[in-house]
């Protein structure tokens, strides 16, 4: 196998936004007279995209009446503090440097709003980093549907065979065999290596540095 081009995930692979998304998830809550959630309760909740998220915040399954109006109220909180304490992991900017220089082609499938992807690729990233970069979007289905996925692989025009996914959580292995193509999962982020692994996550790497070591060479 000769990687070619990676998919990375955002939230907890590139990006630490465990904190501005707390904020706003509790800021919500609070508005709405639900109880308050712990920083950990958050990381185990994100992953699947916004509605999940609130879904498993506020403890069951919202109708869709109360859903957009609690949906409508985070994405003004998290947009008025998105940057607030998001910070990029330490060895990423070295590591997509790296990837570069070598001409690998790099670019983003989160399951965070589209809107909100963009604006922390354009203030963390050069908009050169990635070719494509895509988020949630209405209408389209989130990961683990390869929907994305398949859609930057088209774009790059580089075999499945030659294309990894990258990312910190179940999901995204699942996202990757649902695409076809290897996933490569960091244990820096917000999920546990027994939770990935419980996907079928069986690469694994605990600093930027070690996951570009293996993209070069292998090893």
């Amino acid at each position: 196998m000769s990687i070619k081009s990676c998919i990375f995930d955002m939230d907890g692979t590139l990006l630490d936004t465990i904190g501005d998304i707390t904020n706003a998830v509790n800021e919500t809550l609070d508005s709405f007279g639900f109880k308050k959630i712990t920083v950990n309760e958050c990381s185990s909740y994100i992953g699947s995209g916004t509605r999940a998220l609130l879904n498993r915040a506020v403890g069951k399954e919202l109708p869709e009446s109360e859903f957009s109006v609690i949906f409508s109220e985070y994405m003004k909180n998290y947009r008025n503090n998105l940057l607030g304490k998001t910070t990029v992991y330490d060895g990423i900017y070295p590591l997509l440097a790296r990837l570069s220089e070598n001409g690998i082609l790099l670019s983003v499938c989160s399951n965070k709003p589209d809107d909100c992807v963009d604006l922390l690729v354009e203030h963390f990233f050069k908009k050169d980093n990635f070719f494509a970069a895509y988020g949630q979007r209405e209408g389209i289905p989130v990961k683990p549907n390869p929907y994305f996925a398949e859609r930057i692989i088209e774009k790059s025009g580089i075999s499945k065979d030659d294309t990894v996914m990258i990312g910190d959580s179940a999901q995204d292995v699942m996202t990757g065999k649902n695409a076809g193509i290897k996933t490569l999962s960091v244990l820096w982020g917000y999920q546990s290596r027994e939770k990935i692994s419980s996907a079928g996550g069986a690469a694994f790497f605990e600093t930027p540095h070690e996951l570009g070591d293996f993209i070069l060479n292998g090893k």
